[in-house]
């Protein structure tokens, strides 16, 4: 009777945890979504009030450019409620392992996993170029044109915080375990606004502009520092020292948790 209690005091205690979510992602995803919901309401209203190129009329689109590039520069100081794999590439970030302390060099399976993690990060790359050449496409067919962008721009930014918090299509691609080990993690902001790299503009360049700066630095840092990227090298994005504010593992944990106590009921 004394272990069934133990049992249920420690099942409680485990849905008392954060079921796998940051709350600045979780808020971020709230916010993107709502302001999304705004656009594409002006888009039904009015659509020439969303045309991004040049120097636009609508004072809207400064405002919303402004807080994408807030988003972005922030990236380049993340804070402590920011998540690991955001800051994984940062000097200050890095805690090494025992084994690395004692002989800090790669293995050659330290090599062979980051050959692996190219390939990951190729197959990403494939997945999210080859649904950015349809939609191109559809622009220069004039199918679609700048509002389209605009609004397919949005919806990759609300998709990114989607990958991050409920489903992440790239995770099943690439092969990774959670984010704090995906090899692209800081190609997001890119990701977002690329569409937009055929849209001549001062806030549609200037976001690609920071965007890309901010993946190329995360490129140098993947190949001048691969240590802080590999698990057996840094503890910080081990499983085991991973605060799992962001873990898919136990959001999987917690929906199947809630799915079975409702069928006990």
């Amino acid at each position: 009777m004394t272990k069934e209690n133990s049992e249920k005091k420690e099942k409680n205690r485990n849905k008392r945890n954060k079921p796998g979510w940051n709350r600045y992602h979780l808020f971020s995803f709230f916010v993107r979504f709502f302001i999304a919901c705004y656009f594409f309401g002006i888009y039904l209203t009015n659509r020439e009030l969303l045309d991004i190129s040049g120097f636009p009329k609508w004072s809207g689109l400064y405002i919303i450019s402004g807080i994408l590039l807030l988003d972005f520069v922030t990236r380049f100081f993340p804070l402590k409620i920011h998540p690991q794999g955001m800051k994984k590439q940062l000097k200050s970030e890095f805690i090494p392992t025992q084994a690395y302390k004692n002989d800090p060099t790669l293995t050659v399976e330290d090599l062979k996993k980051l050959k692996a993690m190219n390939k990951e990060a190729f197959r990403g790359h494939l997945l999210y170029f080859g649904i950015c050449t349809v939609i191109l496409v559809l622009y220069f067919i004039r199918i679609i044109g700048v509002p389209e962008l605009f609004l397919v721009t949005l919806a990759f930014w609300v998709g990114d915080m989607v990958c991050v918090n409920l489903y992440c299509p790239f995770r099943h691609i690439m092969g990774n375990r959670c984010c704090s080990v995906c090899r692209i993690y800081n190609w997001d902001a890119l990701y977002t606004v690329f569409p937009l790299i055929v849209v001549p503009g001062l806030l549609t360049w200037g976001l690609i502009l920071v965007a890309a700066v901010q993946a190329f630095l995360w490129e140098i840092a993947f190949n001048t520092h691969p240590e802080r990227f590999l698990e057996r090298t840094n503890k910080a994005i081990q499983c085991e020292h991973c605060p799992k504010d962001l873990c898919p593992m136990r959001r999987k944990a917690f929906f199947q948790s809630l799915f079975s106590t409702k069928t006990k009921k």
